[in-house]
This record gives C-alpha cells, sequence and structure tokens, in this order.
C-alpha cells in the first residue's frame, strides 16, 4: 500500500469513527446515524412496515390500524404494490417468506417460487423464448403463498387486506418519473409487441406519463373474484380456465393441471450463527444462503479493525461474497432436483476453509470455482485448495454493472406490537414479468423461466443444477433474513435488484451488527458490487459508489480487481435494501428503507 492510499484508508477510518460511532450508547439498540443524508430512521412503537413504494406502506398501516396484524398488513402491502408498482411483483409471480409468530416463537420459511410447467424442456427454448412473452412464464407462486400465510397466521380474510389494492387499481395512482422511467426502458417495444399489454397498460398506444393515472380495472375484477370465490378460482376455476385458454392460443405451455397442482411449500429456514447472533435465511431455492455464507466467511476477520468502507474491509468483503457466490450457483436449486449440503455450506469450518482460499493482498482473477462444502467441512486443515488460475469467461450480452438498472423485484417488512415479525420478497422476475397480460384476468405473467439455464452453468462453465426441468422451482436471489439474539429478533432484512440483492443485504447488515449504524443510515452507506445484475450474464467486474472511490482511489484495481471507472459509472446497482431493528428490551422498532428508490417507511 502506498503512503496516499494509507492516509486515504486512514481518513476513512477516522469519519468512520467520528460520525459511525460518535453517538452510540451502551444499549445495541441506540445506533449511530448520518444526519446530513437527509433521511433519518422511522421509529414507532405500535407497528411498522418498510416497503418499496409509500402507498404500499400506507396499505400496511391501514390494515394494522383496523385491527389487522403483521402478516394481514404485509399481504395487503403486496397487493397493493401489484396496483402501484405493477411492474416488480405480482400474483402470477414468486415469493419467498419468513414469518415469525408471536405464539409460536419460532422462525418458518415458505417457498411460493414459480414452478416450470410439465410441458417445459430446454429443447423448446431458446434464450429469448426464456426470457419473455408467454413460453417464459412459470407456472405462478405468489397468490398461493399470500393466501396460505393468511390462512396459518393472519386475522383478516383476502377480501379485507385487498381493499387498499382495489382503490388503486380501480381509481388509478399517479405515475412518478420512476414509473414512467421503467416503462420506457424497459418495456418500450411492449405496447406493439404485445397487444394485450397495451390494452391495459398503454390503452392509447403508449405509457400513461408523469402525473398521469394508471389503473387496472381488470386485475380488481380478478380480485373481486378472488375474495368473493377462494383461491381455487384462480388456480382451478373460471380465472385459470381464462388464463390457460389464452397460453394456449397463443403458444403458451400452461395447462389446467399445472396450475391445479401448484402448492407453496413450508420449509425449515437455514441457520447459521455470526459472532453472538443466530442468523436465519430462507432455504433453496431462496438465495438467502449466499449473503449468510458471505457473513460466516468475514466472521473470522477483525473488521471494525479495518475500518468501514476501507480497501482492506472492501478486498475481504468482494472476496468474500465471489467464493459464496459461486457455490450459490452450484448448490443453490430446487432441492425436490438437487441435495445441497446446507449444513457444511454455513459451518465454522468450511467458512476456515473458505478463507484459505482468500489472498489479503491480491484479487482472485476472475471467477472463482465453487467450494466442495461436504468434504471440505469435514477435514477443513487438509483440504486441498483448487488452482487459483481463473476460469474461461462466457459470453456477455452487457455489462451491466457499466450499464446499469435501477433495480427489479420487491420488499416488504412488517412488524406489529405483539410479537409478529414478517420479512418477504416477491417479484415478476424481469420488469412487467414476461410483458403480457393473461387473457382478460388483468393478471401479469412472470418470466421466471429465464432463471433457468439450458445447458451449463454461466459461472462455472460446469454441468449445471439449474437446468431448466418439468416441475422443477427456479433458483432466484430472493433472499430474506431475521437476525435474532438471545432468542429474540432483533432485525428483519431483505432487499431487490437480481444479483445484486444478496450484497447488498451483507453490506448493510455489517454496518448495522458491526459499525452500529441504525437501518436507515446503513441502507443510505455507500457500497460496492461484484459480479453483475443478471443470472445469464455472469460478469466480475466491480462496482464502487462514488463515495468510496473519492476516499480509496485506485487501491483496489491495484490488487487485481476488475474496477469500473466512476467516470462510466458514477451510481451502480448496489442491491435495494429494506430493514427494521427491534429493541429486544423494549419491543419498539425503528426502520429504514431504499434511497436509491422509492423506499419508504411508515409506523404509528
Amino acid at each position: 500500500m502506498t503512503n496516499y492510499q494509507k492516509i486515504g484508508s486512514s481518513v476513512l477510518v477516522a469519519l468512520s469513527a467520528l460520525f459511525f460511532l460518535a453517538n452510540r450508547g451502551d444499549a445495541w439498540f441506540e445506533f449511530a446515524s448520518r444526519p446530513w443524508l437527509g433521511k433519518h430512521p422511522v421509529y414507532s412503537a405500535n407497528g411498522i412496515i418498510s416497503t418499496m413504494h409509500p402507498l404500499a406502506s400506507q396499505a400496511g398501516i391501514e390494515i394494522m390500524q383496523q385491527g389487522g396484524n403483521a402478516f394481514d398488513a404485509g399481504i395487503a402491502a403486496a397487493l397493493t404494490l401489484t396496483a402501484v408498482e405493477t411492474w416488480m411483483g405480482g400474483i402470477a409471480g414468486t415469493s419467498f417468506y419468513l414469518i415469525y409468530d408471536a405464539e409460536e416463537q419460532r422462525v418458518r420459511a415458505l417457498d411460493a417460487d414459480n414452478l416450470a410447467p410439465v410441458a417445459a424442456t430446454p429443447d423448446r427454448f431458446t434464450r429469448q423464448t426464456l426470457s419473455e412473452g408467454l413460453m417464459s412464464m412459470g407456472v405462478p407462486g405468489a397468490l398461493a403463498g399470500h393466501s396460505a400465510v393468511l390462512e396459518r397466521y393472519g386475522t383478516m380474510s383476502f377480501a379485507q387486506v385487498v381493499q387498499p389494492a382495489l382503490r388503486y387499481l380501480e381509481e388509478g395512482f399517479v405515475m412518478s418519473p420512476d414509473a414512467v422511467d421503467f416503462a420506457h426502458d424497459f418495456c418500450a417495444h411492449c405496447p406493439s409487441q404485445f397487444p394485450n399489454f397495451a390494452r391495459i397498460y398503454a390503452p392509447d398506444g403508449q405509457f400513461p406519463r408523469v402525473g398521469e393515472l394508471m389503473r387496472n380495472p381488470a386485475l380488481a375484477n380478478t380480485y373481486r373474484i378472488i375474495a368473493d370465490r377462494g383461491i381455487d378460482a384462480f388456480y382451478r376455476g373460471d380465472i385459470a380456465r381464462e388464463m390457460v385458454d389464452y397460453m394456449q392460443a397463443n403458444g403458451g405451455l400452461w395447462t389446467m393441471e399445472d396450475l391445479a397442482s401448484y402448492e407453496p411449500v413450508w420449509r425449515d429456514p437455514v441457520v447459521t450463527r455470526y459472532r453472538e447472533y443466530d442468523v436465519f435465511g430462507c432455504p433453496p431455492p431462496s438465495s438467502s444462503i449466499t449473503w449468510m455464507q458471505t457473513l460466516k466467511i468475514l466472521e473470522g476477520y477483525d473488521l471494525k479493525a479495518m475500518g468501514h468502507n476501507s480497501r482492506e474491509y472492501i478486498h475481504h468483503f468482494l472476496e468474500a461474497e465471489r467464493l459464496a457466490h459461486a457455490d450459490g450457483y452450484q448448490f443453490v436449486a430446487d432441492p425436490a432436483f438437487v441435495e445441497s449440503p446446507l449444513e457444511a455450506m454455513l459451518s465454522d469450518s468450511y467458512a476456515k476453509v473458505q478463507r484459505r482460499r482468500i489472498d489479503s493482498q491480491v484479487a482472485a482473477s476472475g471467477r472463482v470455482r465453487h467450494g466442495r462444502p461436504l468434504q471440505w467441512s469435514q477435514n477443513p486443515d487438509a483440504a486441498e485448495l483448487p488452482s487459483p488460475a481463473p476460469l474461461t469467461p462466457q459470453v456477455s450480452p452487457a455489462d451491466s454493472l457499466a450499464h446499469p438498472v435501477s433495480g427489479c423485484t420487491s420488499h416488504v417488512i412488517v412488524a406489529d406490537a405483539e410479537g409478529n415479525y414478517f420479512t418477504f420478497t416477491h417479484t415478476l422476475g424481469n420488469i412487467y414479468g414476461g410483458h403480457d397480460v393473461l387473457g382478460d384476468t388483468g393478471v401479469l405473467g412472470s418470466n421466471s423461466l429465464d432463471w433457468f439455464d439450458l445447458d451449463e452453468n454461466i459461472w462455472s462453465g460446469e454441468s449445471s443444477n439449474l437446468v431448466l426441468e418439468p416441475g422443477k422451482r427456479n433458483r432466484y436471489t430472493l433472499s430474506p433474513g431475521m437476525i435474532l439474539k438471545d432468542g429474540k429478533p432483533i432485525i428483519l432484512i431483505g432487499g431487490s435488484a437480481a444479483e445484486t440483492t444478496m450484497p447488498g443485504i451483507t453490506q448493510v447488515l455489517l454496518n448495522m451488527l458491526e459499525f452500529g449504524l441504525d437501518p436507515q443510515a446503513a441502507i443510505a452507506a455507500p457500497r460496492v458490487i461484484y459480479g453483475d445484475a443478471l443470472h445469464w450474464t455472469g460478469g466480475t467486474r466491480v462496482g464502487i459508489d462514488r463515495e468510496i472511490a473519492a476516499v480509496i482511489g485506485d487501491s483496489l484495481a491495484a490488487m487485481g480487481h476488475d474496477v469500473v471507472p466512476v467516470a462510466e459509472m458514477p451510481r451502480p446497482l448496489v442491491g435495494m435494501v429494506n430493514a427494521v431493528a427491534i429493541d429486544p428490551e423494549t419491543g419498539t422498532f425503528v426502520g429504514g428503507a431504499e434511497i436509491r428508490m422509492d423506499g419508504h417507511v411508515s409506523g404509528y
């Protein structure tokens, strides 16, 4: 390290100590803050909700004030998001949930992933047909997941929690600049290519402009039918028939049997230990284990001594993320098709092996091969580590770090005064999903098949566990988390934005657990990213928020990291994160939401 780099790193450490820790009290809940950011966390006692849209947060609070619990409020917020953030999530998409019920006092996971239709085999697809249109659409999971949560843990009916969404679907909501940008940046071709999509979202041949209203009365009618007849109408009844008829008339693969046989799956969460904390995530095919494994690797380092966002800190974070990501692409898959060594992947002994693969002075070149968690966790000291030689780069259609999107998918966190805690992520896959509406239902299909491989693994060049198969759940980056201390939940977290989700979550958690930041400051703090946003490009570049680059300069590049110049990428996509902390003594809440988008926290 040069003298200039040492000085820059020291300045950053000093700033971290001054601003991050100066106001920290003896209680864990007394976070430091960064008031100059202009956005403070929300504190509340009765209930709190963090979402990616203010109207969704408002809907959740409305439901809680009517007597609903956290689970009622969360589903109300998700349904509202299908109206006001319709390009991110919908009832034909995927959801992964973590639930802590006040009566059971344990963490449970629910998998409502899309399924590949029975007729979906790799030989029928190209990358284009996986990405867009009716062929790309998986069998819906989100509605079944929402219904399962309400039935088991809610106190209200679907008919009650859907009311806020109905208002916006029927009366309309005002298009913001972000809403218009999403439509034009990712779906400009949709009105001409998909007439049924245009009928709902661009009835005059173009999307509504900023300040104009967007409505979807057809989806409101679908919700009213579900409220009256139950979700069987969607999976087995008239709505199902309408969707399948449209599919089969226009080249899609769904059958009535595909829909009727769909069931969400209750699973045990994956669990690991990080210092004095118990860390919970959703099991595969959710990707919680990727950020959990990154934490586990970093547990072996004195991160505080390195200094927040110093060159040393960021280097070790990127190398740990690189290893965890490689494991994720090998072992995170549908457990009905792939047996993954989850316990070994999160073990102390395997983390020790992974740390041996990190050079503290030099970045690994390109991508790294996945580990052997089952064998290496049994005898870490005798593990023969693979050659550091990089893999041959795969063909990348685009460098999505240098040309970042604004994120996709949407996360919801809710907590109530009774001790119910709810954190979940839902998605349509791409922006506006598969870009078509299913018949007269107003329902957007999800392009979830895009997240499958057709042959080899794009990150490793090896045989893939993610190859498309009939009835298979696809790997998703949806990865909610809960942190417990002494048996009590203290942090609820989750995020969005494709492959940037997991590193975003990791950095926000480290900001809170290691550096004492409140949830909002932890989210607002500058971040870095390794790889790219897209599953199928397998990038290896590093993006750095300009605030970090201004301090550490070119020092990461000097270590061998392939850093995208700040001039080409002033604000990289580094994940979109929501977080809520719970004071274990008082039960009160403090919440944050993503400042890089329209994240919003409400409490009462």
